[in-house]
């Protein structure tokens, strides 16, 4: 009888998440410091920080000459995230990892108004 050695299984799942929310780099921040920035949008306009640069460079090129945020949720891109599993003693998954991989896509049209690169 030849025993071969257990490894445990550890899938791994890719998926998109939240890139940036109102300029903040989600991956970069503590875990304990995103409530905060969720908690601002329930206390009024959430300003975005693209159309807050450019409008130091041309008030007349910001819609409406509004520097508020026009979508709801103030994210301002999406990124990929990597995390990896370990199952446990009832066989059920649980994330050991989870990673930031790859750049930042953005999805909101105002990020090139971001410092009048539209107009360069």
């Amino acid at each position: 009888m030849i025993l071969l050695p257990c490894f445990a299984f550890m899938p791994t799942k890719t998926k998109y998440g939240t890139g940036e929310y109102l300029g903040r780099n989600l991956a970069s921040l503590v875990p304990e410091a995103r409530p905060a920035l969720y908690h601002q949008q329930a206390e009024g306009p959430l300003v975005c920080p693209s159309r807050q640069s450019c409008y130091g460079f041309d008030p007349n090129g910001v819609p409406n000459n509004s520097m508020d945020c026009s979508k709801k949720g103030g994210f301002c891109s999406v990124r990929r995230y990597q995390a990896e599993f370990q199952t446990n003693k009832n066989s059920s998954l649980l994330p050991t990892t989870i990673q930031a991989i790859g750049t930042c896509s953005t999805i909101c049209p105002h990020r090139f108004l971001e410092g009048g690169m539209i107009y360069s």
